[in-house]
């Protein structure tokens, strides 16, 4: 089928239909070529009926349902509430990494205090006695 063809049978003009297959075009991602193919037809006559069911509806939006790219717009209060959401996970994530961050300094400290107490008892005095008795237990695992 021709477009002009495919115009008459939408009952609209050829440069009006023109323009709807650019935007079908950029929207399949294929060229649309003076001969349609039965998928195209087939595709921008859904969309039409759509428009006609829905006067209010832009053509762009009945060929992105009909070909199944349609979202739907989210409404602002959801927006909103979701932004909430988002923030509040965000603080809790830097409240953890706090947290976390002052339980590695306090287990630094607390290693640091063990290895001091092995030199004192070993009497070696190396503050790193703790390190490589821990290695050389470890090394027979």
């Amino acid at each position: 089928m021709l477009q002009s063809e495919l115009a008459e049978e939408m009952n609209s003009t050829p440069s009006v239909v023109r323009k709807w297959l650019t935007i079908y075009s950029q929207l399949t991602e294929r060229p649309v070529g003076r001969r349609l193919d039965a998928q195209t037809i087939s595709d921008m006559l859904r969309a039409r009926a759509l428009t006609q069911e829905r006067p209010s509806m832009a053509f762009r939006e009945a060929l992105e349902r009909t070909l199944g790219q349609y979202t739907e717009a989210i409404p602002p209060a959801s927006v909103t509430q979701l932004m909430g959401q988002l923030d509040r996970l965000e603080a809790h994530q830097r409240e953890l990494q706090t947290n976390q961050e002052a339980m590695a300094s306090k287990l630094e400290a607390i290693a640091d205090y063990l290895r001091k107490m092995l030199s004192r008892r070993s009497g070696t005095g190396d503050p790193n006695a703790l390190t490589s008795f821990t290695d050389e237990n470890n090394s027979g695992r």
